[in-house]
């Protein structure tokens, strides 16, 4: 009993150090929301000098798509992390019966974990859409830069 106690408790340790990672990337997602707040007001910046917008615009569309692409992985990545979690939870279980009080705040770690994945994934969401309003302004810039050729001719 004494083993499994130790085992189960190298188990915890394992998920605290993963949940601490975890957490490390949660961070850097905000990171990178702060990033893409800077970005955003650049555009806004842009839309004065249309001339100059339409060449942001192809530049911006190339990295906000790598961007979505870098999120989408990092999003992959952590929803691995929390399969692994999890199947480290169940493996506690199964080793630590004895340790009722263990197990539920392995489960409250999980919990807390999973609330950081969906914060996460709604922050990808709201980024996805702030590219697609990007996409969208710059498209319309685009249009204006047309038009204003159209004029100038």
């Amino acid at each position: 009993l004494l083993k499994q106690v130790a085992d189960a408790t190298t188990e915890v340790g394992a998920l605290r150090k993963r949940i601490e990672e975890e957490t490390k990337a949660h961070g850097e997602a905000a990171q990178l929301a702060a990033e893409r707040e800077t970005l955003l007001k650049q555009a806004s910046d842009a839309a004065a000098e249309v001339g100059i917008l339409h060449k942001r615009a192809e530049e911006g569309w190339a990295k906000a798509a790598e961007e979505v692409l870098r999120l989408g992985a990092e999003r992959d990545r952590l929803l691995e992390d929390i399969t692994a979690v999890q199947a480290e939870v169940a493996e506690a279980r199964r080793l630590g019966s004895e340790t009722s009080s263990a197990a539920s705040e392995l489960a409250a770690e999980r919990d807390t974990l999973l609330k950081q994945v969906a914060d996460a994934t709604t922050e990808v969401g709201a980024l996805r859409k702030r590219i697609e309003e990007e996409t969208k302004a710059h498209g319309e810039a685009a249009q204006l830069a047309a038009e204003r050729e159209t004029l100038l001719k």
